[in-house]
């Protein structure tokens, strides 16, 4: 959209995003002031090694092994080689090798992703995942292919000062109540709006457990609270007539 000209002709001043979120009440409106959201960089990887029979590991490179080697060392990335009061999170989430209980395969291929919330962090720990898995498979004696998601999103980062106005006009919507959140590491296609305009992405809360609506976002057993999303309009509304007729 941005390569197509939405934010020209004319010019975008502001920009705001809303979605709603099964961690907030009903009702509540959540956002905060700078990084909110995460830059979510999805990774593949595969291990090469030597297939045989299952009755003798020791004629073959076992990359089943080597890629729980992988999974177990990845996690330490996280525990011990970043600042543990940084936001930052890495997930395998899935694996796939093999075809039969008793043959060693070929390779194995497992699936990803990295959720940091600066810039530094982020280039830092794809650098130790790459470092991390060279370096076992070739204690293995395996060969790997390491990929990261080109173009990944970066980290959606609210304006301070838009956003500080935003909750303020929030604040005003009758019927609902405003919280400042804790940076989530989920990540959101927004940021890319935000690095063309100053703005705020923020969220509506649609947890009410006298209607079932207990589960969280993307979970199978998602339910929206329908009698909130009329103060999902009311905000769009209101802010883009509040920025609207600002100087």
């Amino acid at each position: 959209m941005i390569l197509a000209g939405a934010m020209k002709n004319p010019d975008v001043d502001y920009v705001f995003g809303l979605h709603i979120t099964g961690s907030l009440p009903s009702a509540v409106f959540g956002t905060r002031p700078g990084p909110l959201m995460a830059a979510p960089d999805a990774f593949w990887i595969k291990i090469v090694g030597k297939g045989g029979h299952a009755s003798a590991p020791h004629e073959t490179i076992d990359p089943v092994f080597i890629a729980a080697q992988v999974i177990i060392a990845l996690q330490g990335i996280s525990s011990r080689m970043v600042d543990p009061v940084e936001p930052f999170v890495i997930t395998v989430g899935n694996l796939h090798a093999g075809t039969r209980h008793n043959v060693i395969p070929d390779e194995a291929t497992l699936d990803g992703t990295v959720r940091t919330l600066n810039s530094k962090l982020r280039a830092e720990v794809i650098r130790k995942v790459r470092s991390m898995v060279k370096g076992i498979c070739e204690a293995y004696g395996a060969k790997c292919e390491i990929k990261f998601m080109k173009d990944a999103y970066p980290v959606t980062v609210n304006d301070p000062a838009v956003t500080r106005k935003v909750m303020g006009v929030l604040k005003g919507i009758k019927g609902t109540k405003t919280t400042e959140m804790k940076p989530i590491l989920g990540g959101e296609d927004f940021s890319r709006f935000l690095q063309k305009a100053p703005g705020t992405f923020y969220f509506l809360g649609t947890y009410n457990e006298r209607k079932g609506c207990v589960s969280p976002n993307h979970s199978a057993t998602f339910m929206v609270d329908e009698d909130v999303l009329k103060y999902g309009a009311a905000s769009l509304a209101t802010l883009a007539l509040t920025f609207a007729n600002s100087p």
